[in-house]
């Protein structure tokens, strides 16, 4: 999503040497600024023994692309990762402000249409739009260019960009563009007021296992454990979010206000009547992994499918972190989780690498 100025980028780095090219990066996305992307809040005093702790931090509106605003929860300076989250923005684009021709390498793309629509260009000759509800995908692997242009006039086309750190092993695979529309999304309703779409990721839920059309081509990028849910709660409902002991976790708060709860015995759901610590609307909560919380807490499997012969022995153990709505308004929140990577992360702008030596290369061959 990243790209400052107008002009084609692949045209201005083939003038550049690779030292040039690498002030130009630095230049574009801003690299000399970072600390000023965004403002940090204290972590929240928890209210109750049930809470569980986690970091908090307000996203911030800052500017990005040509004309663009982005609010920031992964990528910039409070937290420049959370393996193998490279970013998280939540943007709003109004035409004619959008992302002109940058190049991307080393990651997947998923883009999360909120309202409107935006248009994908890309070296490879790929040309796709998607419009509210729909997600565009893009393994980047061993290197690409694209646009991202508005797509509904004379109104705020916003939505969620994740960037998902490759695997070294998969950083030279042949790109990958893919569309999906809002219909091909699971939407399920978990009793009354409490609404989840499946965008990434499997849910067993109604005697049934509910998987996003998404799920082959993060297998095949190597992805594991992969969960993005779009959750709605009316006030006094609660959702159990099951992450991999091993994983860190991530929540945005879209609209309304959230707690989190930790459940005393097994998991929670439906409606809750004790609250903990309150997020407010555009406010990100990370929870990193734990590898001391399986020997100090139960834990539970990460699927509620019932054991058979196709999952027995693959379910992981997960921590239930339970999430609530306390207000009379709707909250909407959006969470996150993926196994870690177990490798080095290096980035310099939209080129994320192993080993240092393989910047340079990559440069050379761009």
């Amino acid at each position: 999503m990243s790209s400052r100025g107008s002009r084609d980028a692949r045209t201005r780095f083939a003038q550049l040497s690779a030292g040039a090219v690498l002030v130009v990066i630095a230049l574009e996305y801003g690299l000399t600024s970072a600390s000023a992307a965004a403002s940090a809040l204290d972590a929240p005093t928890l209210a109750s023994a049930r809470a569980w702790e986690f970091e908090r931090h307000t996203a911030v509106p800052q500017s990005e692309g040509d004309g663009a605003r982005v609010r920031r929860c992964v990528g910039g300076s409070f937290r420049d990762y959370l393996n193998p989250l490279l970013l998280f923005d939540h943007f709003q684009v109004r035409p004619p402000a959008a992302f002109p021709p940058h190049p991307h390498r080393g990651q997947c793309l998923v883009t999360y249409m909120l309202t409107g629509g935006f248009e994908h260009r890309d070296s490879r000759g790929n040309v796709g739009t998607v419009l509210t509800g729909g997600v565009q995908f893009m393994n980047a692997a061993r290197g690409i260019v694209h646009s991202e242009t508005p797509a509904v006039a004379g109104m705020s086309n916003d939505g969620i960009q994740l960037w998902i750190n490759l695997a070294a092993e998969r950083k030279r695979d042949a790109p990958v563009y893919g569309k999906y529309v809002s219909k091909q999304f699971p939407e399920l309703a978990l009793g009354d007021g409490i609404h989840v779409r499946l965008v990434l990721g499997t849910l067993y839920a109604e005697g049934e296992l509910h998987t996003s059309p998404l799920e082959s081509v993060l297998a095949e990028a190597g992805f594991k454990h992969v969960s993005f849910f779009d959750v709605s709660l009316d006030r006094g409902r609660a959702f159990d979010f099951r992450v991999p002991v091993e994983s860190h976790a991530l929540a945005y708060v879209l609209r309304g206000s959230v707690t989190t709860l930790k459940p005393q015995e097994g998991t929670l759901s439906g409606e809750v009547d004790s609250f903990g610590a309150r997020a407010e609307a555009h406010d990100c909560l990370f929870f990193d992994s734990s590898p001391e919380w399986k020997s100090q807490h139960p834990t539970v499997p990460c699927s509620m499918e019932p054991e058979n012969d196709h999952n027995a022995g693959e379910v992981p153990s997960c921590r239930t972190i339970t999430f609530a709505n306390p207000e009379a308004e709707a909250a909407r929140i959006l969470l996150f989780t993926a196994a870690p990577l177990d490798e080095p992360m290096l980035r310099y702008g939209p080129f994320v690498y192993t080993h240092k030596l393989e910047l340079g290369q990559w440069i050379r061959e761009y």
